[in-house]
């Protein structure tokens, strides 16, 4: 799951992955840091909910966050490249060596193209996690079509788990498809505990059993 911690004390309670092996889980949270779990239905289920819990108490604050980073960064993009047009401007209309003016449009133009490359990695670094920002609210607010009661282990269980948004890269799009496919089996009498899923890269919902 997507880091959406805004304050640095708080990242080592956050969840951003969970890991089955060997028995064992392994727990990732936004610091850095990894810890090993002992594997039961039970805890499983607990730190899913845990992330589920972090996910619905960071994601709105966290949303806006990234909305003002976007327009900012579109604001300065554009900008650089007014400010290029009138320094291009006045370089040519002041009287000035044309062996200097040749380097500093140079100079000029390349920082330009490097402030332009720059802003564009970082817009589409931006707009990953916009995706996944979507992609994790559009679960939250179906979350009962993703999860049931696990009568096994008295705990949540997880059609889809919250920590496949981010492993597998699921959209908005593919997380609609999902549940409706979902929905469909549900109403054809399977039980959920009983779905398995695969996911696949493509514009269908995933394969259910």
């Amino acid at each position: 799951m997507l880091d959406m911690v805004m304050d640095d004390k708080n990242k080592q309670y956050f969840i951003t992955d969970i890991e089955v092996k060997d028995g064992k889980m392994i727990i990732t949270r936004a610091d850095g840091s990894v810890s090993e779990e002992p594997y039961s239905g039970h805890n499983l289920g607990f730190y899913r909910m845990q992330m589920v819990r972090n996910a619905k108490d960071n994601i709105g604050p966290y949303m806006d966050d990234l909305g003002k980073d976007s327009f900012l960064t579109f604001v300065k993009r554009y900008a650089a490249i007014i400010g290029g047009i009138v320094g291009l401007y006045f370089l040519y209309n002041f009287d000035i060596h044309i062996a200097m003016k040749i380097i500093l449009t140079i100079l000029l133009v390349l920082g330009e193209v490097g402030y332009y490359l720059y802003n564009e990695l970082y817009l589409h670094i931006v707009g990953s996690e916009v995706l996944e920002c979507l992609a994790t609210e559009y679960y939250l607010n179906n979350l009962s079509t993703f999860t049931y009661y696990d009568r096994e282990n008295y705990t949540d269980g997880f059609i889809i788990p919250p920590e496949d948004i981010g492993k597998y890269q699921l959209t908005k799009d593919m997380l609609e498809q999902l549940a409706t496919g979902i929905k469909e089996a549900r109403e054809n009498g399977s039980e959920p505990e009983h779905m398995k899923l695969t996911y696949k890269k493509i514009d269908t919902p995933k394969n259910m059993v």
